[in-house]
């Protein structure tokens, strides 16, 4: 390998420093992978609101006005 202990001792600190920043990660990896559950949660929630919305015309076509309360909406 060759070098003096300075050298040596350099090399060492570099390739601590390599794992240091491999184990920690970077933050924009971290945001990444946040912005992605994230935008997963509004998928899902979003699609959640077209079904409640398609029930809800659903219901009206079966029932119409008669005045009955359909579970979800108000006052019920």
């Amino acid at each position: 390998m060759g070098g003096g202990n300075g050298q040596k001792a350099k090399m060492a600190r570099e390739k601590n420093l390599e794992k240091q920043k491999g184990a920690k990660g970077s933050q924009l990896e971290t945001n990444k992978k946040a912005m992605s559950i994230q935008g997963l949660i509004m998928v899902y929630v979003e699609i959640m609101f077209k079904i409640m919305a398609n029930e809800d015309q659903h219901s009206v076509q079966i029932l119409g006005n008669s005045g009955l309360y359909i579970k979800g909406q108000a006052g019920a």
